[in-house]
């Protein structure tokens, strides 16, 4: 959720430098041609490993960026204060709905679906739960329950 009570899409900037980054007057983008969409504030900085998240929502309060995310995939560029050079972008495809995409490891190449969100915290590599689940545990009766109809009835057929 965010600080409004909404779940709009967000995006988690990372710094895996081992310095303070100043973000101050950097822009953020959903469209490569139009670089200076939204600007980051007076005093926005991200600590040394740390995490920032941008709410993508059109209104809101002041990390909130003026643009929204497009769920059918676009880009999303963060371009110096200069406006012109790029410092890092991301080309994503259809998303899938309350599934995070980003870079596994924190600050990596390679990109992928998260099953888990972990705004504010490290990403996961994406794999299989470990823990059964809520989910596992409904399934799996689900199964059990057809199962068992299934002999039932071939029972009574015979």
């Amino acid at each position: 959720q965010g600080p409004d009570g909404n779940s709009p899409d967000w995006i988690e900037l990372y710094n895996a430098g081992t310095e303070t980054v100043d973000l101050t007057g950097m822009y953020l983008t959903d469209n490569l041609n139009d670089p200076t969409r939204w600007q980051f504030p007076e005093g926005t900085t991200i600590g040394p490993k740390g995490y920032l998240i941008v709410w993508a929502a059109r209104n809101g309060g002041e990390l909130y960026a003026t643009f929204g995310l497009d769920a059918n995939g676009e880009e999303i560029g963060l371009f110096d204060s200069d406006g012109v050079t790029l410092i890092d972008s991301v080309t994503y495809v259809k998303q899938i709905q309350d599934v995070s995409y980003g870079r596994s490891p924190d600050g990596g190449s390679s990109w992928n679906y998260l099953l888990s969100a972990s705004p504010g915290y490290s990403n996961h590599e994406p794999q299989v739960e470990s823990e059964p689940s809520v989910l596992s545990f409904v399934l799996l009766f689900a199964v059990l329950i057809i199962a068992g109809v299934v002999v039932f009835m071939g029972g009574r057929n015979r």
